[in-house]
Protein backbone atom coordinates (compact mmCIF):
# COMPACT_ATOMS: atom_id res chain seq x y z
CA UNK A 1 0.00 0.00 0.00
CA UNK A 2 1.34 3.37 -1.05
CA UNK A 3 1.20 5.97 1.89
CA UNK A 4 3.22 8.84 0.11
CA UNK A 5 2.41 10.02 -3.60
CA UNK A 6 4.70 8.81 -6.73
CA UNK A 7 8.35 10.86 -6.69
CA UNK A 8 10.53 12.34 -9.40
CA UNK A 9 13.14 14.27 -8.14
CA UNK A 10 16.93 13.55 -6.65
CA UNK A 11 16.30 14.26 -3.08
CA UNK A 12 12.25 12.91 -2.89
CA UNK A 13 13.24 9.52 -0.93
CA UNK A 14 15.57 11.91 1.62
CA UNK A 15 12.19 13.47 2.21
CA UNK A 16 10.09 10.51 2.41
CA UNK A 17 12.21 8.76 4.80
CA UNK A 18 12.23 11.92 7.07
CA UNK A 19 8.39 11.85 7.00
CA UNK A 20 8.06 8.01 7.52
CA UNK A 21 10.88 8.22 10.42
CA UNK A 22 9.38 11.13 12.68
CA UNK A 23 5.79 9.77 11.56
CA UNK A 24 7.33 5.80 13.60
CA UNK A 25 8.37 8.12 16.44
CA UNK A 26 5.33 10.13 17.18
CA UNK A 27 2.80 7.08 16.96
CA UNK A 28 5.15 4.97 19.14
CA UNK A 29 5.50 7.60 21.42
CA UNK A 30 1.46 8.12 21.38
CA UNK A 31 1.68 4.55 21.97
CA UNK A 32 3.59 4.30 24.59
CA UNK A 33 2.01 7.45 26.49
CA UNK A 34 -1.33 6.23 26.38
CA UNK A 35 -0.73 3.37 27.47
CA UNK A 36 0.98 4.42 30.86
CA UNK A 37 -2.22 7.06 31.00
CA UNK A 38 -4.19 3.81 31.06
CA UNK A 39 -2.49 1.80 33.36
CA UNK A 40 -2.15 4.41 35.92
CA UNK A 41 -6.33 5.03 35.66
CA UNK A 42 -6.97 1.40 36.02
CA UNK A 43 -4.43 0.41 38.43
CA UNK A 44 -5.34 3.52 40.43
CA UNK A 45 -8.90 2.94 40.74
CA UNK A 46 -10.75 4.03 44.15
CA UNK A 47 -11.14 0.76 46.37
CA UNK A 48 -13.39 1.23 49.06
CA UNK A 49 -11.79 1.69 52.28
CA UNK A 50 -8.64 2.62 50.42
CA UNK A 51 -6.21 5.99 51.90
CA UNK A 52 -4.80 8.41 49.15
CA UNK A 53 -1.10 8.23 49.09
CA UNK A 54 0.86 11.12 49.58
CA UNK A 55 4.19 11.13 46.67
CA UNK A 56 6.38 14.02 47.85
CA UNK A 57 8.20 13.23 44.63
CA UNK A 58 11.64 13.19 46.02
CA UNK A 59 13.65 10.03 45.72
CA UNK A 60 14.34 8.20 42.29
CA UNK A 61 11.76 5.77 42.54
CA UNK A 62 9.34 9.08 41.93
CA UNK A 63 11.74 10.81 39.93
CA UNK A 64 12.45 8.09 37.53
CA UNK A 65 8.84 8.09 36.07
CA UNK A 66 9.80 11.86 34.87
CA UNK A 67 13.83 11.64 34.41
CA UNK A 68 13.91 8.35 32.17
CA UNK A 69 11.08 9.74 29.49
CA UNK A 70 12.62 13.14 29.65
CA UNK A 71 16.06 11.22 28.30
CA UNK A 72 14.32 9.31 25.66
CA UNK A 73 12.33 12.25 24.57
CA UNK A 74 15.47 14.33 24.06
CA UNK A 75 17.27 11.72 22.79
CA UNK A 76 14.61 10.86 19.94
CA UNK A 77 14.50 15.32 19.41
CA UNK A 78 18.48 15.02 18.74
CA UNK A 79 18.52 12.13 16.39
CA UNK A 80 15.55 13.83 14.63
CA UNK A 81 17.63 16.89 14.28
CA UNK A 82 20.41 14.89 13.07
CA UNK A 83 18.45 13.70 10.15
CA UNK A 84 16.10 17.03 9.37
CA UNK A 85 19.59 18.52 8.99
CA UNK A 86 21.26 16.44 6.56
CA UNK A 87 18.40 16.23 4.55
CA UNK A 88 17.80 20.05 4.89
CA UNK A 89 21.03 20.59 3.97
CA UNK A 90 21.38 18.81 0.69
CA UNK A 91 17.78 20.52 -0.47
CA UNK A 92 18.84 23.85 0.21
CA UNK A 93 22.74 23.51 -0.87
CA UNK A 94 23.90 22.94 -4.20
CA UNK A 95 27.79 21.35 -4.64
CA UNK A 96 29.86 23.54 -6.48
CA UNK A 97 29.62 20.49 -9.17
CA UNK A 98 26.12 20.76 -9.08
CA UNK A 99 26.52 24.65 -9.23
CA UNK A 100 28.96 24.20 -12.46
CA UNK A 101 26.56 21.65 -14.50
CA UNK A 102 23.22 23.41 -13.78
CA UNK A 103 20.60 24.45 -16.09
CA UNK A 104 19.24 28.17 -14.72
CA UNK A 105 15.37 28.57 -14.89
CA UNK A 106 13.91 32.26 -13.84
CA UNK A 107 10.66 31.73 -12.33
CA UNK A 108 8.25 34.60 -11.54
CA UNK A 109 5.11 34.46 -9.27
CA UNK A 110 2.34 36.77 -9.95
CA UNK A 111 -1.81 37.30 -9.27
CA UNK A 112 -2.77 34.48 -11.04
CA UNK A 113 0.19 32.79 -12.69
CA UNK A 114 3.41 31.62 -13.41
CA UNK A 115 6.00 32.64 -16.24
CA UNK A 116 9.03 31.36 -17.02
CA UNK A 117 12.68 32.44 -18.51
CA UNK A 118 14.88 30.52 -19.83
CA UNK A 119 19.19 30.57 -20.10
CA UNK A 120 20.08 30.66 -24.09
CA UNK A 121 22.97 28.68 -25.35
CA UNK A 122 25.20 30.53 -22.77
CA UNK A 123 23.86 28.61 -20.17
CA UNK A 124 23.45 31.72 -18.19
CA UNK A 125 20.23 34.35 -16.79
CA UNK A 126 20.72 38.16 -17.74
CA UNK A 127 22.03 37.86 -21.23
CA UNK A 128 21.00 38.66 -24.19
CA UNK A 129 19.82 34.84 -25.49
CA UNK A 130 17.66 34.80 -22.46
CA UNK A 131 14.06 33.85 -23.90
CA UNK A 132 10.85 33.81 -22.12
CA UNK A 133 8.07 30.75 -22.46
CA UNK A 134 5.09 30.89 -23.76
CA UNK A 135 2.33 31.87 -22.06
CA UNK A 136 -0.32 28.72 -20.78
CA UNK A 137 3.00 26.39 -21.46
CA UNK A 138 4.37 24.09 -18.72
CA UNK A 139 8.12 24.76 -17.52
CA UNK A 140 10.63 22.50 -18.94
CA UNK A 141 12.84 21.31 -17.15
CA UNK A 142 15.86 18.53 -18.30
CA UNK A 143 15.88 15.01 -17.09
CA UNK A 144 18.95 13.77 -14.82
CA UNK A 145 20.40 17.02 -14.62
CA UNK A 146 20.12 19.56 -12.12
CA UNK A 147 17.84 22.67 -12.92
CA UNK A 148 18.66 25.89 -10.99
CA UNK A 149 15.46 27.78 -10.29
CA UNK A 150 15.65 31.38 -9.49
CA UNK A 151 11.89 32.38 -8.14
CA UNK A 152 10.73 35.55 -7.17
CA UNK A 153 7.10 37.75 -7.11
CA UNK A 154 6.41 40.77 -8.69
CA UNK A 155 3.19 41.75 -6.05
CA UNK A 156 2.63 39.57 -3.10
CA UNK A 157 3.45 36.30 -1.41
CA UNK A 158 3.28 33.09 -3.68
CA UNK A 159 4.10 29.47 -3.21
CA UNK A 160 5.95 27.41 -5.60
CA UNK A 161 5.05 23.63 -5.05
CA UNK A 162 5.36 20.74 -7.26
CA UNK A 163 4.35 17.66 -5.27
CA UNK A 164 6.08 14.75 -7.17
CA UNK A 165 9.51 16.68 -6.60
CA UNK A 166 8.73 17.18 -2.78
CA UNK A 167 9.68 20.85 -3.97
CA UNK A 168 8.36 23.55 -1.67
CA UNK A 169 9.38 27.29 -1.81
CA UNK A 170 7.40 30.67 -0.81
CA UNK A 171 8.11 33.41 -3.63
CA UNK A 172 8.27 36.76 -2.03
CA UNK A 173 8.56 40.34 -3.66
CA UNK A 174 11.84 42.11 -3.93
CA UNK A 175 13.70 38.99 -3.44
CA UNK A 176 14.94 36.36 -5.52
CA UNK A 177 15.54 32.81 -4.11
CA UNK A 178 18.00 30.22 -5.68
CA UNK A 179 16.82 26.42 -5.15
CA UNK A 180 17.37 23.34 -7.14
CA UNK A 181 16.13 20.23 -8.29
CA UNK A 182 16.93 17.18 -10.03
CA UNK A 183 14.32 15.43 -12.18
CA UNK A 184 14.77 11.78 -12.14
CA UNK A 185 11.42 10.70 -14.73
CA UNK A 186 10.63 11.88 -18.20
CA UNK A 187 6.81 12.96 -17.73
CA UNK A 188 4.51 11.32 -19.59
CA UNK A 189 1.85 13.05 -17.99
CA UNK A 190 2.93 16.88 -17.06
CA UNK A 191 3.67 17.35 -13.25
CA UNK A 192 1.28 20.15 -11.59
CA UNK A 193 2.39 23.00 -10.34
CA UNK A 194 0.31 25.08 -7.90
CA UNK A 195 0.57 28.01 -5.84
CA UNK A 196 0.46 26.60 -1.98
CA UNK A 197 0.14 30.13 -0.46
CA UNK A 198 -3.30 31.84 -0.33
CA UNK A 199 -2.47 34.96 -2.54
CA UNK A 200 -6.30 36.34 -3.48
CA UNK A 201 -9.47 35.88 -4.58
CA UNK A 202 -8.31 33.68 -7.67
CA UNK A 203 -5.94 31.72 -6.18
CA UNK A 204 -6.89 28.32 -6.56
CA UNK A 205 -6.79 28.95 -10.19
CA UNK A 206 -2.71 30.02 -9.98
CA UNK A 207 -1.25 26.82 -11.55
CA UNK A 208 0.61 25.32 -14.15
CA UNK A 209 2.59 22.38 -15.23
CA UNK A 210 6.06 20.75 -15.76
CA UNK A 211 7.14 19.19 -18.38
CA UNK A 212 10.74 16.83 -17.79
CA UNK A 213 12.37 15.85 -20.91
CA UNK A 214 15.46 14.21 -21.94
CA UNK A 215 18.44 15.79 -22.27
CA UNK A 216 18.32 15.59 -26.17
CA UNK A 217 14.80 17.17 -26.52
CA UNK A 218 16.11 20.27 -23.70
CA UNK A 219 18.66 20.94 -26.62
CA UNK A 220 16.33 20.81 -29.07
CA UNK A 221 13.92 23.43 -26.77
CA UNK A 222 16.80 25.61 -26.02
CA UNK A 223 17.92 25.63 -30.18
CA UNK A 224 13.65 26.35 -31.40
CA UNK A 225 11.50 26.90 -28.78
CA UNK A 226 8.84 28.24 -30.90
CA UNK A 227 8.83 24.80 -32.62
CA UNK A 228 8.74 23.00 -29.64
CA UNK A 229 5.95 24.27 -28.23
CA UNK A 230 3.94 24.03 -31.06
CA UNK A 231 3.97 20.15 -29.91
CA UNK A 232 2.91 20.51 -26.37
CA UNK A 233 -0.94 21.36 -25.76
CA UNK A 234 -1.91 24.18 -23.79
CA UNK A 235 -2.46 24.35 -20.04
CA UNK A 236 -6.32 23.97 -19.38
CA UNK A 237 -7.51 26.33 -16.34
CA UNK A 238 -9.88 25.01 -13.81
CA UNK A 239 -13.47 25.65 -13.82
CA UNK A 240 -15.23 26.83 -11.23
CA UNK A 241 -18.83 27.44 -10.50
CA UNK A 242 -19.53 30.42 -8.23
CA UNK A 243 -21.86 30.46 -5.42
CA UNK A 244 -23.22 33.76 -6.89
CA UNK A 245 -25.20 33.86 -9.97
CA UNK A 246 -23.90 37.32 -10.95
CA UNK A 247 -20.30 35.95 -11.08
CA UNK A 248 -20.66 33.03 -13.60
CA UNK A 249 -19.14 33.22 -16.58
CA UNK A 250 -16.94 35.89 -14.70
Amino acid sequence: MKILPDSFSSYAADIDGLIIEITIFVVAWFVVSTAALFYGIFTSLKTEGGKAKYIPGIGWEQTKWILIPLILVVACDMYIDIITTKVWTKVEFMTDDQKAKSVPVKVTGQQFEWSFQYAGADGKLGTTDDFDGDYGKPLILPVNKVSELNLSSVDMLHNFFVREFRFKQDVIPGRVIVRWVEATQISGKNYELICAEICGSNHGSMRGEVKVVSPEDYAEFLANPAAFYEGIADIKPPQYTSRFPDEEGS
